[in-house]
């Protein structure tokens, strides 16, 4: 399959294999976050008042597949997920912290430098994944941190949107 066959005819191709693995690393990859204090981020799971949840979009979609002629497969997969803050603010500056954790934690996950306290953050390397081909290149934002509901018992689902873009060789 080549690039342009990708996609054709409204099919969406995945690596399926790929997602576990890359859910995996990057559940403890994100509770490593030097800001996270409340407990853990678990994957798929939030109580009905409280939790930091990791929610996968998709799985793992694949952008581009080649094959060379000696029978080697080239990947780029990108892994669409978001990390949800659910609590029940009571305040305006309750939530501006929210918010600010969020783009913290998604400012860490780009490598970039993240202030917390007097001490200043980088995550210098993504994890090496150890089973398989797959190289984590790039973490990245596609949304800021935001209000994505606010349920009448007070209860606000904040969460920031984000994706992990990796290679897989075979």
């Amino acid at each position: 399959m080549n690039i342009s066959q990708l996609g054709s005819g409204g099919q969406t191709f995945y690596d399926v294999d790929g997602t576990e693995k890359i859910t995996d690393i990057l559940v403890t990859l994100i509770n490593q976050y030097p800001g996270l204090k409340d407990g853990t981020i678990k994957f798929g799971e939030l109580t009905e008042t409280y939790g930091l949840g990791f929610f996968s979009s998709s799985g793992a979609v694949l952008v581009r597949d080649e094959k060379d002629i000696l029978g080697h497969t080239y990947q780029m997969c990108q892994y669409p997920f978001e990390i949800v803050y659910r609590t029940s603010p009571k305040s305006e500056a309750q939530r501006v912290k929210i918010k600010e954790f969020l783009d913290g934690l998604g400012r860490w996950l780009e490598q970039q430098p993240v202030k917390i306290g007097d001490t200043t953050y980088v995550l210098d390397s993504y994890p090496v994944i150890q089973s398989g081909d797959r190289v984590i290149k790039e973490i990245y934002r596609s949304s800021p941190g935001h209000m994505v509901s606010a349920g009448q018992d007070g209860v606000e689902d904040w969460a920031v949107s984000m994706a992990c873009s990796y290679e897989n060789y075979f």
